[in-house]
């Protein structure tokens, strides 16, 4: 049977015509379906229908395909269980639906459990173990045993380290109490209330609460003696009295003679008015026969002191925490008035950091270089309603070329009318200066 000359020839037009587009298009992107010229930039392949889906191929198992060693990101549709499979680290990872996501623990909480099917830990006689910061803190023994601190529990709860009881309940009639073994064992033992009693009263074999103070201005002692009355069986204390008789009494009571001296030799004490000169102590204090008076002293440049509201000079170096405000003007590296609000009689130095990245600016930044030599980059400007005044210099450095653009925006108001402001140019830079409300150019 001799072959069929036309359709040998389609087949062959058909063969140089895909040979064709192959060889066109091999470095192109490809748009499969509806709108073949509208094709999104980010996208290798697209395809674009509203009645037609992507087919994945269908094994029925992976070992033929494992066989040809498929790499990492390939997706099939195994037959087996109707799953989507996802070659990942050398195996087929199976991509969860929803029913099967919702029937794990989710971090926020599950609703609709049946305690009698649903529990968290293990079937395969295995323990529970609990961890933070990748270190065990808690684990549950196939038995049932608890361990908190320990890896190999002995009790039905077994904890190394301290335990604190907060909040308890106040007991009036229970005689229960918790004894510890030398092992640290827990247990339990019952006690009679008479046991109670005499545990509290017992203090070195004295059973009576009476307890006597006495200050005693003849104890032999400078200090707090304590005294056991065998024949009484009560404890007296004594308190030694202060008299002055003694260097080495470090305390005791007051007599009432010692305290009409004491109260007799109070006198009021006053602050007085500020001096005018500065005091090598920065205060000093004058006295009558009725009163004290504390004066203070004005700071000067070699002396501590006030601070007052007449002009002074400051010496030392100072550190402010937090903001200073002048009302009228400020002079740095001279003495004198300063002729404008600001002067500085020296260098200045500003604020510069340079980012490769994303930034919006704060108020810690004063110039600005972004690297655009990776991709196109945005510096966000903040909102100036706090801030009328304030200035930024920003420059566009790296070798992005016009290709990595730079883009300020500001986060409410306008530069120089407009939404924001291009740069793509390398090493261009503009000056900004915002006026509480919109951005202008000052320079560029």
């Amino acid at each position: 049977m001799k072959p069929n000359p036309t359709i040998i020839n389609r087949k062959g037009l058909l063969f140089v015509a895909l040979f064709l587009s192959s060889t066109i298009f091999v470095n192109a992107q490809l748009k499969v379906g509806d709108n073949p010229t509208s094709i999104q930039k980010s996208s290798i392949l697209e395809l674009e229908s509203t009645r037609q889906g992507l087919l994945l191929p269908r094994l029925a198992d992976t070992t033929a395909i494992n066989a040809l060693t498929p790499p990492d990101g390939m997706i099939i549709f195994l037959n087996t269980d109707k799953s989507l499979r996802l070659r990942s680290n050398g195996s087929w990872k199976k991509i969860a639906d929803l029913s099967e996501a919702n029937s794990n623990w989710s971090l926020n909480g599950n609703s609709g459990t049946d305690p009698s099917l649903n529990f968290i830990g293990t079937v395969d006689g295995q323990p529970l173990v609990m961890k933070t910061s990748n270190a065990e803190r808690l684990r549950i023994n196939a038995n049932g045993d608890v361990g908190i601190g320990t890896a190999n529990p002995t009790a039905k709860l077994n904890v190394d380290g301290s335990v604190k009881f907060e909040n308890l309940a106040a007991g009036t009639n229970e005689l229960d109490v918790l004894v510890l073994a030398a092992d640290g064992s827990v247990y339990k033992r019952s006690m009679s209330s008479s046991a109670f009693e005499n545990a509290i009263r017992a203090i070195n074999g004295i059973q009576k609460q009476t307890l006597s103070l006495t200050a005693d201005a003849n104890t032999t002692t400078d200090t707090v003696a304590v005294e056991n009355r065998a024949s009484d069986s009560t404890i007296a204390i004594h308190l030694p009295v202060q008299n002055g008789s003694s260097p080495t009494k470090p305390y005791g009571l007051l007599t009432y003679a010692d305290w009409e001296k004491i109260n007799s030799g109070i006198q009021t004490i006053t602050i007085g008015a500020v001096a005018s000169v500065p005091n090598v102590n920065g205060a000093s204090i004058t006295s009558d026969t009725t009163s004290r008076t504390i004066i203070l002293h004005p700071a000067d440049a070699t002396n501590p002191g006030i601070v007052t509201a007449a002009a002074q000079t400051f010496g030392g170096n100072k550190t402010f925490q937090d903001s200073v405000a002048a009302a009228k003007a400020i002079l740095v590296g001279n003495t004198g008035q300063a002729n404008s609000t600001v002067q500085v009689s020296g260098s200045l130095s500003m604020a510069i950091q340079t980012f490769s990245s994303n930034y919006t600016a704060t108020a810690a930044d004063n110039t600005i270089l972004m690297n655009t030599t990776s991709s196109a980059l945005t510096l966000t400007l903040p909102n100036p309603s706090t801030f009328s005044g304030r200035i930024y210099t920003i420059k566009k450095v790296g070798s992005g070329g016009i290709d990595h653009e730079l883009t300020i925006t500001p986060a409410a108001g306008t530069i120089d009318g407009g939404s924001s402001y291009v740069i793509y140019n390398d090493w261009t830079y503009v000056t900004l200066q915002t006026d509480g409300a919109n951005w202008y150019i000052i320079k560029k």
